[in-house]
């Protein structure tokens, strides 16, 4: 299965040269654990054209027997560091995706990471 993922930004923000967009799909399916990183894309981001921060297709390996649940993650890195931090953007509701096609498309949109209240 493949999934084509847009990140969109729809704030106006100037991009440090180290800026990196991760995206990953995660497999959410028990409620009661962590979800599981099944396909990872890290780019460098030069700029963000008509709002559109990355394009990319990531390959997720066949569920095998069972259901899962899916779903498309990403975040753009200010700095470039994996962990997320303040001024980072980051996707805040679940886009999900459906196991078993062929190939499924999925926009994204980002949220900046504001200090805690």
């Amino acid at each position: 299965m493949q999934v084509d993922v847009t990140v969109l930004l729809r704030h106006k923000v100037k991009l440090p040269k180290t800026a990196v967009c991760r995206v990953e799909v995660r497999d959410v399916t028990y409620l009661d654990a962590p979800s599981k990183t099944l396909s990872v894309k890290k780019a460098p981001v030069a700029g963000i054209v008509d709002e559109t921060v990355l394009k990319t297709r990531l390959k997720v390996p066949s569920a095998g027997p069972g259901a899962r649940n899916l779903n498309v993650w990403a975040h753009l890195s200010m700095t470039g560091v994996e962990r997320i931090q303040v001024g980072d953007y980051v996707t805040t509701v679940a886009y999900p995706i459906a196991p078993g096609v062929g190939t499924d498309r999925v926009i994204v949109e980002l949220q900046r990471v504001g200090p805690l209240a």
